[in-house]
């Protein structure tokens, strides 16, 4: 696939997963779309997703080889995103996905962690949780 096709196919990966196309992203995926392509502020298609709390999403992405790890220009993982409002489950899903993190190392570049960013009760007693497992 040539380089400028590669590209328009990632940004419509970044589209469908912010919109919570999950049978789009899965096709594009499987036609080989950019997984790994970004937009503004570096954001790509799994931080779209969390931030947007599309779970099929996520694990369509990362069905495909995304990493949970992918930070964009603040520093900010799918992760951070997930806790500010998304459903529970989908921060779940990342927490045991990313198992292997220590929580308490992802920090943002302002310092925060997703704790920090956490909307609700049941999410920060999540990270909590997770942060005991993994020290």
């Amino acid at each position: 696939m040539c380089d400028s096709l590669k590209f328009a196919s990632g940004f419509r990966n970044c589209s469908a997963a912010r919109s919570g196309q999950a049978q789009v992203v899965n096709y594009l995926c499987k036609n080989k779309a950019d997984v790994g392509a970004a937009a503004m502020d570096n954001m790509g298609a799994s931080h779209f997703a969390s931030q947007k709390g599309h779970l099929e999403v996520v694990r369509t992405l990362i069905s495909f080889g995304i990493s949970v790890k992918a930070s964009n220009r603040k520093g900010m993982t799918a992760l951070h995103y997930a806790v500010q409002g998304s459903p529970l489950e989908l921060a779940k899903y990342l927490v045991k996905k990313s198992a292997s993190l220590s929580v308490k190392r992802l920090k943002t570049k302002a310092g925060k962690m997703p704790l920090d960013l956490a909307s609700r009760e049941e999410i920060c007693s999540l990270l909590v949780e997770c942060g005991k497992q993994l020290t």
